[in-house]
């Protein structure tokens, strides 16, 4: 085998590992943005159903956030963990 005929061996298997790799990243992406949203409608028609768990939740983010000043976009990663029953809601729609 020719220094040219390992060259071209190697390019062909880096085009197509390359492109199994994009192919591979951009199904995941596809996946995980819809197992995203799915669940974001799924818990949004929940909370429609039922309106006590929405009236429970409203309170524990009004005193997330009105209480103390802030809006859900000021709040940090810290703070929306403390949030223990939007945590709850959103567990149980994924084990639903």
């Amino acid at each position: 085998m020719t220094y040219w005929d390992r060259c071209r061996t190697f390019w062909l298997s880096y085009v197509v590992c390359s492109m199994l790799t994009r192919g591979v990243l951009s199904l995941l992406l596809l996946a995980a943005t819809d197992t995203t949203s799915t669940t974001v409608a799924r818990i949004v028609q929940l909370l429609a159903e039922n309106q006590d768990v929405q009236e429970t939740l409203r309170r524990e983010l009004q005193d997330a956030t009105v209480h103390t000043g802030r809006t859900l976009l000021d709040m940090d990663y810290d703070e929306f963990v403390r949030l223990r029953y939007l945590e709850a809601v959103v567990c149980e729609t994924i084990r639903m």
